[in-house]
């Protein structure tokens, strides 16, 4: 099963600092995105979405800059909101919600 998920010139500009490298999901999602400032329309592998959605996660909870924990929340707001019950978000130890999508 394909996934549609939007992805803004943020996202590219905050998440590409946590890829692995070449084999990794998370590079091929954002090498295809391509570097326009529009926000892309991108389809991508189940794979591909727990990639986004781990590395979201990393920053949602570590990073100590707001604009990149703003970045992350919105990306698995709209992961939420668009499939919903697919993907398990876990528990943030900042604001002790817990997120199902």
């Amino acid at each position: 099963m394909e996934y549609t998920i939007r992805l803004s010139y943020a996202v590219l500009n905050v998440f590409q600092q946590y890829w692995l490298g070449q084999g990794d999901p998370l590079y091929a999602v954002l090498s295809r995105r391509g570097i326009s400032l529009d926000q892309v329309e991108q389809e991508m592998s189940l794979e591909e979405v727990e990639a986004l959605v781990r590395v979201a996660q990393e920053i949602r909870d570590s990073s100590d800059r707001e604009a990149y924990r703003r970045t992350a929340n919105l990306l698995l707001g709209q992961i939420e909101q668009r499939y919903q019950g697919e993907f398990e978000i876990e528990h943030n130890p900042h604001t002790g919600e817990t997120i199902r999508c």
